[in-house]
């Protein structure tokens, strides 16, 4: 019986192993949400968009095999979700793009990455639990 769901998806989407489209995420994403939403408790959700991922040490590509067009389809899948849906979004995206240097292998964030991320959902979460 949550009060506030979170929801960050995509980073393990986009990979080639695991992508199978847009459409088959957007999907797949709707039916999570709608779960959440319908819930007696009646929680807030908040979609994020997923952290950017970053070419490292030199490679052409991203590691972990992610697809970075699929990432960004993800992404403005999710944008949209959330403006269609008039549900709080959170862009982790743009919150991240800049900011390889805490992305050690270009995917998983440390420390610094992790608190970025915390904050910038903070910075949305922070009404909801004062109200």
């Amino acid at each position: 019986d949550p009060d506030v769901v979170l929801i960050m998806l995509g980073s393990n989407d986009a990979r080639s192993r695991n992508w199978k489209g847009i459409d088959v995420f957007a999907h797949d994403y709707g039916v999570m949400v709608d779960h959440y939403l319908a819930l007696g408790s009646t929680p807030h959700v908040l979609v994020l968009t997923p952290p950017a991922a970053f070419e490292v040490w030199g490679r052409k590509k991203l590691n972990y095999t992610i697809i970075g067009e699929a990432l960004g389809e993800i992404a403005s899948s999710v944008r949209e979700f959330a403006g269609e849906r008039e549900l709080p979004l959170v862009d982790i995206t743009s919150a991240t793009t800049t900011r390889a240097d805490v992305f050690p292998d270009g995917v998983h964030p440390d420390v610094a990455g992790a608190r970025l991320i915390a904050s910038t959902a903070y910075e949305h979460l922070q009404p909801l639990l004062s109200a």
